[in-house]
């Protein structure tokens, strides 16, 4: 943790092509298991595969974060990426039981 109350942490790059990866965000059932329920009902039909993951690498960043400052590991659903907070730059804000985290994410084609 630096001065600035920055914690970096790794992620995992999600090759949007990779067949497991394609059409996920038509499977209800992973959607429900990742998403909360007001993730779900904020994003409504926009919901697409890029979305899916990165909400997902947004939620795995927190639990990092997290799990690292707090030594807990909380589910996925229980840490919400606020549906409002995402932005074209790649930025977006995660509610987690010990406050919100930003986080920030690339999409590269």
């Amino acid at each position: 943790m630096t001065g600035t109350n920055e914690l970096a942490v790794g992620n995992d790059v999600v090759d949007l092509c990779e067949p497991s990866a394609v059409g996920k965000s038509l499977d209800q059932r992973y959607v429900a298991r990742i998403l909360a329920p007001a993730e779900v009902a904020a994003l409504g039909q926009r919901l697409t595969d890029t979305l899916l993951w990165q909400l997902w690498s947004a939620k795995e960043s927190a639990y990092k974060i997290v799990s690292k400052v707090f030594g807990t590991t909380p589910p996925a659903r229980a840490l919400s990426v606020r549906a409002e907070s995402i932005t074209d730059g790649g930025l977006g804000i995660v509610d987690t039981e010990h406050g919100p985290i930003q986080v920030r994410w690339t999409v590269d084609p």
